[in-house]
């Protein structure tokens, strides 16, 4: 699915949105699934709040991670009602929007919709 996300990475899509990863493995290796996930957000331009993961094979984690998943959920919440500022964040999203601009711009002959996307946002 990510593949086929094109136009959301190289027109930063999700710029101003707020996004948080939620997942979970058969191993404890749910924190890496989240990170790439978040990371994958962050591309798309999202503001990212936070993550929740859990190995169902594990006991306990579940109801755990049902705990963290509500708090996680109340954070996205307040995130977008307050319109929370990441800095570190902004900084990477300025830097991938410039580059995005450029390498629309590099291949406008064969990205049109994506060059017509960022003639239209100036």
């Amino acid at each position: 699915m990510i593949d086929r996300m094109g136009d959301t990475v190289h027109c930063q899509l999700l710029t101003g949105k707020y996004g948080c990863s939620v997942a979970t493995a058969g191993t404890p290796t749910s924190n890496e699934v989240t990170d790439y996930l978040n990371e994958t957000l962050i591309s798309f331009g999202s503001n990212v709040v936070g993550q929740a993961g859990a190995s169902p094979n594990i006991p306990g984690q579940m109801e755990a991670a049902e705990k963290e998943a509500f708090s996680l959920g109340q954070e996205l919440v307040e995130a977008i009602r307050t319109k929370k500022i990441y800095p570190d964040q902004e900084a990477v999203h300025q830097e991938r929007r410039e580059f995005f601009k450029g390498m629309v711009e590099m291949n406008k002959d064969l990205w049109t919709h994506q060059y017509e996307y960022w003639k239209k946002m100036g």
